[in-house]
């Protein structure tokens, strides 16, 4: 705590804002901010990183590392490809422009990517993963996550659970290996693929794309739906029928 003015110089340095108590800091302010633990003058800081208290941290144009403890906090890229690490809490985590890596950590978090092509991983806890712009990846954990690709090509991964998955504009692979997952967007005529992990799902391992179909797809009139069983299912809206399905089928 105190009234700091802080210059990194060269070479890539984290300024710490330890402790229990909430702080606001951002790398874009070049002159003294109010941070809840004194006024502080950053310069020449690129990564951030704070303690257990409900925070908000800021990068600037630079490649920022910023890491929050627990708490419920906010991270913000800004320019640059930056890496956001929330850890415990229920976080909210935007990437901003640039190439971002974001990780929600334990708790229910938000993710925005924004512009870039991003990566993006929920963690544990039921999460919401929205890439944007950019071709983006993004990673649900083993709760029942919401993962909305955004503009651009995206490959969508619900991981475990019970996860609604939203490609959006662009030719989107879903990854399915477990769990009961929605898929809200999938489109032949887009070039969406549905991607199954057979080193993980047991029932479909040494089958063909047109096995698989054939074995556990079904007509809905409105929808198609794969049932694996064991309570691993699949559904993909807006495909009316199985026909070419294989071809837009991949077995990993």
């Amino acid at each position: 705590a105190g009234n700091d003015a802080i210059t990194g110089g060269t070479g890539v340095d984290t300024a710490l804002y330890l402790g229990t108590g909430a702080v606001t800091v951002s790398l874009a302010l070049t002159v003294a901010q109010v941070t809840g633990q004194g006024s502080d003058r950053l310069l020449e800081i690129e990564n951030l990183q704070s303690g257990s208290g409900n925070d908000r941290l800021q990068g600037n144009t630079g490649a920022n590392l910023l890491v929050s403890g627990a708490g419920n906090d906010t991270l913000r890229g800004d320019a640059g490809n930056d890496t956001l690490t929330g850890e415990d809490g229920a976080d909210q985590l935007l990437g901003d422009a640039g190439d971002d890596v974001l990780f929600g950590g334990a708790g229910n978090d938000s993710l925005w990517g924004g512009l870039g092509n991003d990566r993006l991983e929920g963690g544990m806890g039921y999460d919401s993963l929205m890439g944007e712009a950019g071709a983006d990846t993004l990673l649900g954990g083993v709760a029942n996550d919401t993962l909305d690709g955004g503009t651009d090509s995206d490959l969508l991964d619900g991981g475990g659970g019970g996860d609604r998955l939203t490609g959006g504009l662009g030719a989107d692979r879903f990854v399915f290996s477990i769990g009961a997952d929605v898929i809200t967007d999938f489109r032949l005529t887009d070039g969406d693929r549905l991607v199954i992990d057979d080193a993980v799902l047991l029932a479909v391992r040494g089958m063909t794309a047109a096995q698989v179909v054939t074995s556990f797809a079904h007509d809905m009139g409105t929808y198609v739906s794969f049932d694996f069983g064991a309570g691993n299912t699949v559904r993909l809206d807006g495909l009316a029928n199985t026909i070419d399905l294989a071809h837009s089928l991949l077995l990993i």
